[in-house]
């Protein structure tokens, strides 16, 4: 089933009139009629009754809409949560050689953001390969909380550098 569909069948119900939703969905009357009946054939129902004053929803075509309704208005809070409605983490990755200097300086820089929610990804490397994140939050975390999470970039690397040795 496609979405594109159930939107286009939310929009017939809405204004009762195939015609009207072409026009509204801008789309040739044509398509959409051919939309709307792949959809009941896909379904095995039939979601509207044609009359001469338009289409009206059977009782199936009534629960359809319902649940169809509901989908869309799901899909749309999911888009404004994601694309930009909603307050976007901010993001920020570093690779840097491996250096007890640069993770010290990285400890006092994060320190310093104020922008929430802030997502840091800290890398170390060696010359012949990259080595495994020092530090991956798992989540989002606020300028409030940079303090305690930051102490754990320097005692994350130190504790690997002490375990891999050379490191």
């Amino acid at each position: 089933m496609n979405i594109l569909h159930m939107k286009y069948a939310v929009e017939v119900a809405r204004l009762g009139s195939i015609n009207r939703a072409a026009e509204a969905l801008y789309i040739a009357q044509p398509n959409l009629s051919r939309y709307i009946r792949e959809l009941e054939s896909e379904l095995g129902i039939m979601i509207f009754r044609r009359t001469p004053r338009g289409m009206v929803p059977t009782p199936e075509g009534e629960t359809f809409i319902g649940y169809a309704r509901q989908v869309l208005n799901q899909i749309d809070d999911i888009e404004r949560i994601y694309k930009g409605e909603a307050v976007r983490k901010r993001r920020f990755s570093i690779s840097v050689p491996r250096a007890s200097y640069i993770a010290d300086a990285f400890v006092q820089f994060t320190r310093r953001i104020d922008v929430e929610p802030t997502e840091i990804y800290y890398m170390e490397t060696n010359t012949q390969r990259p080595s495994e994140t020092c530090w991956r939050p798992t989540t989002t975390w606020a300028s409030r909380a940079t303090r305690s999470r930051t102490t754990n970039i320097s005692s994350a690397c130190s504790r690997k550098r002490a375990w891999w040795g050379s490191w």
